[in-house]
C-alpha cells in the first residue's frame, strides 16, 4: 500500500505546491531527489578539488623529472 500511496502522490504532485517553509510535507520521491542531487553535487565538488590539487603536484613533478632526466644525462657523459 505505501508505493501505490506514494505513486499516487507524486502523480498528484504540481511543482506550485511545494512549501520551502514546511519541507517536510513534500512527497517522499522529491525529498529522495533533492538529497541524491545534493550528495551528488558534493562528491563532484569534493572530487574536483582533490584531483585538482593532484593535478598541480603531477605536474611540478614531470618538471622536476626533466630537469633529474638532464642533470643524469650530463653526468652520464
Amino acid at each position: 500500500m505505501a508505493f501505490e500511496d506514494t505513486m499516487r502522490s507524486l502523480r498528484e504532485f504540481d511543482i506550485n505546491d511545494l512549501d520551502f517553509e514546511n519541507v517536510g510535507s513534500w512527497p517522499i520521491a522529491i525529498k529522495l531527489f533533492i538529497w541524491v542531487l545534493i550528495l551528488v553535487a558534493v562528491l563532484a565538488a569534493g572530487y574536483y578539488y582533490h584531483i585538482e590539487g593532484l593535478q598541480i603536484t603531477l605536474a611540478n613533478e614531470e618538471k622536476r623529472e626533466e630537469q633529474l632526466k638532464k642533470d643524469f644525462e650530463k653526468k652520464a657523459f
